[in-house]
């Protein structure tokens, strides 16, 4: 299980996780042909605005895990803005409290053999199974979820107030490790530190940073500056690299644990080929979460 957070929106969160979902579901496959062992899929989200993460994440799957990956949307908004607005002018306050207790009986489910609405049975009949869950946060690290007057301090902004807490100390208490998802673009070191610093004090556990690289017909900077032929999402996984060699007391993060994708086709081009091209990458990724998993959580 994991956590899947960003440096912001917009820098590729539900392309990680459906990248993800979809190793994880190749992975079951060949396992389960050499074995009884059927390994259950999933992608939950607890707070979504506009859109539909979860469509994506199952338009991504590919033939060989269909059946095995489950999505489910925990708490969803149709404005396209942040979790506490959207609760605000839509007049649907969801407290912490609510959130975290839905994603909890959904995690509870998925241990039981359940699972979402579009999951099928975890365990075959005389075989063990088990789960890959993949949970995925909205905005940055240290974006706002939900408002709501039921929120701890929305005393603190006067009668009526709807307070709310960042997506980092909304999930603190789960106490699952984190896959980040690094801003890629120009500038995106700075942001992308002060993110993990953010989780790392929090007492979050970073098992691997992803970086994907933006296109390379980005807008030029004003004076001329566009950075010629620099690649800046490998320079940012470079300096990230440098960095946590730099401070081995506050991380565990390894050179291997670092990743950088190529650049996303142009809309509206499909992720078809691209998920393709880089399914040994997601895979390695796959393989590394699963063995800090298990020597770190499970023993």
């Amino acid at each position: 299980m994991h956590l899947v957070f960003g440096a912001n929106t917009d820098v590729g969160k539900s392309v990680v996780s459906a990248g993800l979902v979809r190793a994880a579901a190749t992975a079951s496959a060949v396992a389960s042909m050499s074995s009884r062992r059927v390994t259950s899929v999933n992608y939950i989200k607890p707070l979504q605005c506009g859109g539909s993460d979860e469509s994506f994440v199952l338009d991504q799957r590919d033939e060989d895990g269909l059946e095995r990956v489950a999505c489910r949307t925990l708490f969803s908004r149709k404005s396209p803005v942040s979790p506490h607005l959207a609760s605000r002018m839509e007049g649907l306050p969801v407290c912490d409290a609510e959130v975290l207790a839905s994603l909890r009986s959904s995690l509870a489910r998925i241990d039981d053999g359940g699972g979402a609405t579009t999951m099928t049975t975890t365990r075959a009949a005389g075989g063990k199974g088990s789960s890959v869950t993949i949970i995925e946060s909205a905005g940055g690290a240290l974006s706002p979820s939900s408002s709501s007057p039921l929120n701890d301090r929305s005393d603190a902004l006067g009668e009526g107030g709807w307070g709310w807490s960042t997506q980092a100390d909304l999930y603190k208490s789960l106490d699952v490790p984190v896959v980040f998802v690094g801003d890629g673009k120009l500038g995106g070191i700075g942001v992308t530190l002060a993110s993990l610093e953010a989780l790392w004090s929090r007492g979050y556990r970073i098992d691997a940073v992803v970086f994907i690289e933006p296109g390379r017909r980005g807008r030029r900077r004003r004076g001329g500056g566009g950075g010629g032929g620099i690649r800046f999402g490998r320079e940012n996984a470079e300096a990230l690299r440098q960095y946590v060699a730099m401070h081995r007391d506050q991380s565990c993060l390894d050179g291997d644990s670092i990743v950088c994708l190529p650049p996303l086709p142009p809309m509206p081009v499909a992720l078809t080929d691209w998920y393709g091209s880089n399914r040994e990458a997601f895979l390695e990724l796959h393989h590394l979460l699963c063995r800090w998993w298990r020597d770190s959580f499970v023993g």
